[in-house]
């Protein structure tokens, strides 16, 4: 499925690709064009991987069971059962949003700079130059491990209800992978976050507290410097 990105007859004016049913094939692919495109992305088939190329502009890909033209909410993401591959396109402007606020178990998954896993889905969403990442997920006590964060992304994480815990901290248990902007919204709930840079052996220089009171800058987060402290990557929370 294409939006004819070489021709772009539309000239600013973006397409909708709205994949309704279920598809099943060897692999599906999808490309959009050169303006704002919306995906709706509502299940990805068992043995059907998918593939959406943004090709260009600020597109929009909503995923999740109940999602629309006009938002993503009170969905699921245990109907992704395959791979789902986002490339981006390379002005970097697109933007992934995951929805799993649908009433359903309390689920678990990782995070990192190239993939989300688990939160109900059998097939991870794989993705690279996104500009903003979004997760929701629902009212039951989730619990969230981030490994990293891209450079080029900001990833934002919404616990929903429930008393979620969130860990921060890369597979050699630092934060030295921590690229770009982590922004976590507690919601309701008793919620607990643990940021471990416990296996850093290099000296470490960091801020907590910061501007707003909640955020975690430098300990390695976004410079190859870990005694520099910048506030181009870090850790936001509340709740």
């Amino acid at each position: 499925i294409a939006d004819y990105a070489a021709i772009d007859a539309d000239s600013g004016g973006g397409a909708l690709i709205d994949l309704q049913g279920t598809i099943t094939a060897a692999a599906v692919a999808i490309s959009g064009g050169r303006d704002i495109d919306t995906f709706v992305i509502r299940r990805v088939a068992a043995n059907s991987p998918m593939t959406i190329s943004t090709v260009n502009a600020a597109d929009v890909i909503r995923v999740g069971s109940n999602a629309t033209s006009a938002g993503n909410s009170g969905g699921l993401l245990s109907t992704i059962v395959a791979t789902l591959t986002v490339h981006g396109g390379v002005d970097g402007l697109a933007n992934v949003d995951l929805d799993n606020t649908g009433v359903g178990p309390a689920v678990s998954g990782t995070v990192s700079k190239t993939s989300i896993d688990g939160f109900g889905m059998a097939g991870p969403v794989v993705y690279d130059n996104v500009k903003n990442l979004s997760l929701r997920l629902g009212g039951a006590s989730d619990q969230v491990t981030v490994l990293s964060t891209s450079v080029v992304t900001t990833t934002t994480i919404d616990l929903g209800g429930g008393d979620d815990g969130v860990t921060v901290s890369g597979v050699n248990a630092t934060l030295n992978d921590i690229g770009g902007l982590l922004n976590l919204l507690g919601g309701s709930g008793t919620n607990t976050l643990r940021v471990d840079d416990s296996g850093d052996l290099v000296a470490n220089a960091g801020m907590v507290g910061g501007s707003n009171g909640n955020q975690i800058f430098g300990f390695g987060m976004g410079s190859a410097d870990q005694t520099e402290v910048s506030q181009a990557a870090g850790i936001s929370y509340g709740n």
